[in-house]
């Protein structure tokens, strides 16, 4: 296989994990809290081929030697964390970010048999994940004598608030009040009587990640970070109170959601200059082959 198609091969390979990204985009346009993904190029391999001396004639400027490549690929595929705008629903379980910020949730970890992993004090296993999707809901868990209702992710995982020290819990929310978030992520429950105050339940897990490039996506506008120790996760993540909130400009508000950050005129722009790059790579496979073709018939 000569260069041309190799370097024809490489970019068509290249152009398509493109349009897959872009189709991705475009698939989650209507998504809730979802961040674009963009991509990165690079060259596969670049070497200069000698030339002989005769060809340093007068009046030439560059360098002895021709530029060889095979061609580019996706170096990298990345989250943009922009923010979405913010659509109002009117719906009290919904809650949107606005600023640099994210929901923090854990959701239990499953074997291969679909049963939630153990530890060995027979405690259940979390993992945590990072979300821009606050569309939750409310999750009412019934045993033989009481009733108790949670706020949950539109999957059913349950929201875990901090306390007025910082402990995780999962606050229970008493029967018949509405639940009411301040911008500061405080969250409280209404009691239908009036002139009675609310009840103050705890604070929204809302961390601030300062390596937003390791974040990986996991589904469901939700990011994982890789495994470290907890030295690392502490120094990566900082799960904010109330006056951590304040001082970074983060605001949460409730009765919205955060659209998606995808720029549908950006990505059918971007589709079309890798639809045309990979119409290019064809062609220049196509010619290669023709040419080599033709060598091997006059040859013959």
């Amino acid at each position: 296989m000569n260069h041309s198609m190799i370097n024809a091969f490489v970019s068509m390979q290249s152009s398509q994990k493109h349009l897959d990204v872009i189709s991705n985009n475009i698939a989650n346009v209507n998504t809730t809290g979802y961040k674009t993904s963009a991509v990165t190029f690079q060259d596969v391999l670049r070497n200069v081929e000698p030339q002989d001396e005769q060809f340093k004639l007068d009046g030439r400027m560059t360098p002895l030697g021709t530029t060889s490549g095979f061609g580019g690929y996706v170096s990298n595929i990345y989250t943009q964390f922009t923010q979405g705008s913010l659509q109002e629903t009117g719906n009290e379980y919904d809650f949107a970010l606005q600023g640099d910020a994210f929901f923090v949730i854990d959701i239990p970890k499953f074997d291969d048999n679909g049963n939630i992993l153990l530890d060995a004090n027979g405690s259940e296993v979390y993992e945590t994940l990072y979300s821009r999707n606050g569309a939750f809901n409310l999750s009412i868990k019934e045993d033989a004598l009481t009733q108790k209702a949670y706020l949950a992710t539109a999957e059913g995982y349950p929201i875990h608030l901090n306390d007025s020290l910082g402990i995780m819990q999962l606050q229970d929310i008493p029967k018949n009040h509405k639940i009411v978030v301040n911008q500061q992520g405080e969250v409280f429950a209404d009691p239908p009587q009036d002139n009675v105050p609310n009840i103050y339940l705890g604070q929204l897990r809302i961390a601030n990640v300062s390596s937003q490039h390791l974040l990986q996506p996991v589904g469901e506008s939700s990011y994982a970070l890789p495994d470290m120790d907890a030295q690392q996760l502490d120094q990566l993540v900082t799960i904010m109170d109330r006056d951590q909130i304040l001082a970074s400009g983060v605001k949460v508000h409730q009765g919205f959601i955060e659209q998606s950050s995808v720029n549908l005129t950006s990505e059918m722009t971007n589709m079309l200059s890798a639809q045309r790059s990979y119409q290019l790579g064809a062609k220049a496979l196509a010619s290669a082959d023709s040419m080599l073709n033709l060598a091997t018939n006059i040859r013959g």
